[in-house]
């Protein structure tokens, strides 16, 4: 039975990181990439699948800011439809492809850590129920085989059943649809731990002092 490629320890990946100090050693960086954020980590797995040695070091840990705090919602190119239509603006249309290209990619990638999410909008008025219905319908079946749960409408009692604290005046129902959601924390973990099974050096609490230009390599703060 196969088992899960080994990843390098923190001990080792440490090592790594102080042989490259050593001028007598052939173990010379392509690529250092300071801070282990969603943009780090995607772009020291991309380069690391392209055959660049490299290393990506976080002060405190991977994801400890702000790429732990987004909405976590994965965006399917809603509000970019709405004006396509309107509009009758191609490229808006382009975005929502795309936007809908992306996150199938993405839930089919990582589907332990994606979800749909359902979103309940309320209604004030009679006319908004068919208005957003018609455009729900629309971007579903736009998404195709994406596999996105059908949205729905809720009558007012329903709706404030499922939300009793909801403003009740002028309410007559809710629309309930689906966005994409995952957990972005873990996400960028597992970005993380995927470039290091492709060989980068990966480090968390490791913390960059003072660039040095030039020939020679100083050794690691320890």
């Amino acid at each position: 039975m196969p088992g899960f490629p080994e990843v390098k320890s923190r001990l080792e990946q440490l090592d790594d990181l102080r042989r490259s100090a050593d001028i007598e050693v052939d173990h010379e960086y392509d690529m250092l990439i300071i801070g282990g954020g969603a943009t780090g980590v995607v772009v020291a797995l991309d380069a690391a699948t392209r055959g660049f040695r490299v290393a990506i070091v976080e002060r405190d840990d991977f994801s400890s800011g702000t790429s732990s705090k987004s909405t976590k919602r994965v965006y399917g190119g809603v509000r970019y439809l709405e004006k396509a239509v309107w509009n009758i603006d191609y490229n808006q249309y382009q975005l929502v492809k795309e936007a809908r290209k992306e996150r199938k990619y993405f839930l089919q990638t990582a589907p332990h850590l994606s979800m749909w999410l359902p979103i309940m909008l309320p209604l004030d008025k009679w006319w908004k129920a068919p208005y957003h219905w018609a455009g729900t319908k629309f971007y579903e079946i736009l998404a195709g085989s994406e596999g996105i749960e059908s949205s729905y409408f809720l009558t007012r009692s329903k709706a404030l059943e499922a939300f009793p604290m909801l403003k009740q005046t002028n309410l007559v129902g809710a629309l309930v649809y689906y966005y994409g959601a995952h957990n972005d924390l873990r996400m960028n973990v597992s970005i993380a731990m995927t470039a290091a099974l492709y060989g980068a050096t990966v480090a968390n609490h490791t913390e960059v002092y003072q660039p040095h230009k030039g020939q020679h390599r100083p050794p690691p703060r320890s």
